[in-house]
């Protein structure tokens, strides 16, 4: 392991200079037994540094073409009002959409339609366990409400009742099929 942290050392004075002078010590100084002299320990340097070559910038290449600019016109024109998307035209009544059968129950929607817009929205779920009946007390609500504000099939699912909401969109499809047929 200390291999590791010298290399690690080593690589961070690389990238950090400015630390290399900051983190220096003086080098000790040792004994020269034949002479008694103290002398410098020679300060040990790290070989494997890379010297960078400076990048010379090139030179952005101007383009060949002059931009057009555009021309001002004399008179602005109108521009179109979007109309509002719709759906397809809804006919009056009650209409049941198919029995779909999920994992924890078969799930069965009928809407009521007056003026070409979904007004009620009737769920017939029969859950299997009583952990379903929670779960679609909580999830019913909540589809039924987005179905009214969405006057579509396109809403978003309930987190923790995934297959109740998925049997809910496809029965519902079924029965806005029917209202616009």
């Amino acid at each position: 392991m200390p291999n590791a942290r010298a290399r690690l050392l080593l690589a961070l004075l690389a990238a950090f200079p400015t630390s290399a002078v900051l983190l220096s010590h003086p080098a000790p100084a040792t004994v020269d037994a034949a002479t008694k002299k103290a002398t410098p320990t020679p300060k040990k340097t790290a070989t494997h540094k890379k010297k960078h070559k400076k990048a010379t910038p090139t030179p952005t290449p101007k383009p060949k073409h002059k931009k057009a600019k555009p021309k001002p016109s004399a008179t602005p024109r109108p521009t179109a009002t979007p109309k509002p998307t719709t759906g397809p035209t809804l006919a009056s009544g009650d209409f049941a959409g198919p029995q779909v059968t999920t994992r924890w129950g078969p799930v069965t929607v009928t809407i009521t339609v007056q003026n070409h817009k979904i007004t009620d929205v009737h769920v017939a779920a029969t859950p299997e366990t009583a952990r379903s009946r929670v779960i679609n007390d909580r999830a019913i609500p909540v589809l039924v409400q987005e179905t009214l504000q969405a006057q579509s099939a396109q809403i978003d699912l309930v987190a923790g009742a995934t297959q109740l909401s998925q049997g809910f969109v496809r029965s519902l499809q079924g029965a806005i099929q029917k209202a616009s047929s």
